[in-house]
């Protein structure tokens, strides 16, 4: 293990490398988020522009008519804040612009989850403050 505990092969390449880091940093916030992960490939689910420099858009398009809420978290995967909560219809798609800096987010990076019908999404997107 190195100076991060993780015990990577360092005769892989840079990007071998990179995929390993972000696969156990990945596992590790799903399990400090104590969330089931969903994979979203059938889902709409965006957050632009990514990178950000201060305000940002998500949208997404639920497949069931239910509560949803959308919640924000930093890089360690600890909660910042649910800049939204509400109920609605499948189908729509819904749009959401929010202000980094009115939601405490400074530079870094960040998880948005989507919560909805029982399950979590999520979406890494980065604060750039320039």
């Amino acid at each position: 293990n190195n100076a991060y505990g993780y015990g990577i092969d360092y005769s892989k390449s840079a990007i071998e490398l990179a995929n390993i880091v972000k696969n156990k940093q990945r596992k590790e916030i799903k399990n400090r988020m104590h969330f089931n992960l969903m994979d979203a490939k059938d889902l709409k689910f965006d957050v632009f522009p990514n990178p950000a420099a201060s305000s940002f858009d998500i949208s997404y398009m639920i497949a069931s008519d239910g509560a949803t809420e959308l919640s924000i978290f930093n890089e360690l995967g600890e909660f910042i804040r649910v800049p939204e909560k509400k109920y609605l219809e499948k189908g729509k798609l819904y749009n959401s612009h929010f202000d980094a800096n009115e939601l405490g987010m400074s530079n870094g990076i960040y998880y948005i989850m989507l919560q909805t019908d029982g399950k979590a999404y999520l979406r890494k997107m980065v604060i750039t403050g320039k």
